[in-house]
């Protein structure tokens, strides 16, 4: 799937910023400021800091980035990329599925990024459509 996007993985950064329990397994994200205004992007809007488990970095050159994981240089590896694909629709990655496993959702912000991807999908509305893939599939 993601190469049909042209989206390619990434390591994480080795050393990030800020991590839970001091872990560089568990990297915590924040907002990336995508506009002139500093303003973040609706998926992440409410969010201060989403707690991840091993995630991969997103590298896509028209994308805009969401979340991403400072490391040490103050440089920011996206984990959850969104934009419009092709005029036929929006596409939003996200490198780490386990942000959203209920271990994982007693964290607000990772709620809150929860919510605000169903509803920035259209999940609820009468012609809403999310479709959630993992693993092998065709």
């Amino acid at each position: 799937l993601l190469e049909r996007f042209s989206i390619r993985l990434a390591a994480p950064p080795l050393e990030p910023r800020l991590r839970l329990r001091e872990s560089a397994a568990l990297p915590i994200a924040t907002p990336t400021s995508e506009t002139t205004d500093g303003a973040h992007h609706p998926l992440a809007e409410g969010i201060e800091k989403v707690i991840t488990n091993h995630p991969r970095a997103l590298v896509h050159p028209n994308l805009s980035s969401v979340l991403g994981i400072v490391d040490e240089r103050g440089d920011s590896h996206a984990i959850a990329i969104t934009g419009v694909v092709a005029g036929k629709g929006r596409l939003v990655v996200v490198s780490d599925p386990s942000m959203f496993i209920n271990w994982m959702l007693r964290y607000p912000d990772n709620r809150r990024f929860a919510a605000n991807l169903l509803e920035a999908l259209g999940a609820g509305t009468p012609n809403g459509k999310v479709w959630l893939v993992s693993g092998v599939f065709a």
